[in-house]
């Protein structure tokens, strides 16, 4: 039974993804992936998404002078493998990353000093593409600048690399904003979560959810009035602020005047039955 290659890679991604990763069996021809199998071909069909027997009429006419292209194909795909690589490393920025720059320097000043070296991009709205870094609201010496071309970047560092700016060394280097942006948004984002979560349990401390009181085919106002008054009974006068009924929900948020009345709310109806229901009370 032939164990054929797994699934790969759609030739307009190879650009992209790890050549290496590439089963060794299998090559690249006309923008088709070939495999071969004790002289017989099979391409792979991505509308079907499986490796089909190349018709006879294609396996005869490629038959002459077979070894010839074999040879000519792993040379091919050297050749690619090595380019793809090639392009990898040869990568260039257009960003360039300043650090150590005097507390008190403006945009426009950095402007002023950079542009020197090529044009700097502009933004939709026509503002020049430098951005300055923050911690806790406060310029914190770091900067960002997009020039139009990757030259500018080259030219920028040789000749600001280590020159004093308000007597102030500077650093200047090509940028991997990317990963920095990503990781100061992660950060926020962390940050953005966790006091939300902070706040919400605040919030709620003083409110209870009950579920299970009712169902929501059956509900209607005197339903409602009958489980306000249960409710009510059950817990000391006073202490409830508001009860409201989420009837999609199937629930029932109770609003008290201190979070000791929830914490005795939850503890008296959780796992309770209630009209056939098992009620489940939580903040």
């Amino acid at each position: 039974m032939t164990t054929f290659p797994d699934r790969p890679p759609s030739p307009e991604r190879l650009g992209s993804i790890d050549t290496s990763t590439i089963d060794d069996r299998i090559h690249l021809e006309q923008n088709n992936w070939i495999y071969e199998h004790e002289s017989t071909e099979y391409i792979y069909n991505y509308n079907q998404d499986k490796w089909i027997r190349k018709r006879p009429r294609e396996e005869e006419s490629e038959e002459v002078n077979k070894t010839h292209i074999k040879q000519a194909r792993t040379e091919q795909m050297s050749k690619l493998k090595q380019k793809l690589s090639e392009l990898k490393q040869g990568r260039t920025t257009s960003a360039l990353f300043i650090s150590n720059l005097p507390l008190t320097i403006t945009q426009l000043e950095i402007v002023e000093l950079f542009n020197k070296y090529g044009n700097i991009a502009m933004d939709k709205q026509g503002q020049p593409r430098v951005k300055l870094y923050t911690s806790e609201d406060k310029f914190n010496g770091q900067a960002l600048v997009i020039y139009e071309k990757s030259t500018s970047v080259t030219m920028a560092i040789d000749m600001m690399d280590g020159v004093e700016v308000q007597n102030k060394q500077i650093k200047v280097e090509p940028a991997t904003f990317k990963e920095k942006e990503e990781k100061e948004d992660k950060q926020k984002e962390d940050y953005k979560n966790t006091l939300n979560s902070i706040k919400q349990k605040i919030l709620y401390k003083n409110v209870v959810i009950l579920q299970g009181m009712f169902r929501k085919q059956e509900y209607n106002q005197q339903l409602k009035q009958d489980i306000t008054e249960d409710i009510k009974d059950e817990l000391e006068q006073g202490t409830i602020q508001s009860i409201q009924f989420m009837v999609e929900q199937q629930e029932i948020h109770i609003k008290f005047t201190q979070p000791k009345y929830a914490t005795l709310c939850i503890e008296k109806f959780n796992n309770r039955w209630y009209d056939g229901l098992k009620v489940v009370a939580t903040n």
